[in-house]
């Protein structure tokens, strides 16, 4: 099966929200990948919730009430924007987005996130997609500081 998120457009940042997703709303037709969805309606349908057997989740409530006042999307891969990997945030794999360095690691200094990939074993697949990551990483960073 192909992987399923929670996406709040307002922040943009996303959630893995597979295995719940799948059995307590695709599955019996409550939202169909791509759909917005009704935040208010999936969080107080005590239905939907309290199964704790599904590993996910807790993730996807705390989700979801964080980002309730939002516009949040339902997504499959197919749904997933070009700009993913530079310019949302999700805290399933941090490290891959250049926000995780600005927003919750704080850094502000390129040699410090190179230290980090580097003591993660990480290694960028070419040097243009690292020169890529670079300049999102230092565009985040001036939006951060207000510039």
């Amino acid at each position: 099966m192909e992987p399923r998120y929670f996406a709040c457009i307002n922040c943009r940042v996303y959630v893995h929200a597979l295995v719940w997703c799948y059995i307590k709303l695709e599955h019996p037709g409550v939202v169909r990948p791509g759909d917005v969805i009704d935040v208010d309606g999936i969080l107080s349908d005590e239905n939907l919730w309290h199964s704790h057997a599904l590993p996910d989740e807790r993730a996807v409530r705390k989700f979801l009430e964080a980002h309730k006042r939002h516009r949040v999307l339902f997504w499959s891969n197919a749904h997933l924007p070009n700009d993913l990997r530079l310019n949302w945030l999700t805290f399933d794999d941090p490290d891959s987005s250049p926000r995780f360095y600005v927003e919750v690691l704080k850094m502000t200094d390129w040699d410090n996130v190179v230290r980090w990939w580097e003591a993660l074993g990480r290694r960028w697949a070419s040097d243009e997609q690292r020169d890529e990551f670079r300049r999102a990483f230092e565009d985040h960073l001036d939006r951060f500081r207000g510039g």
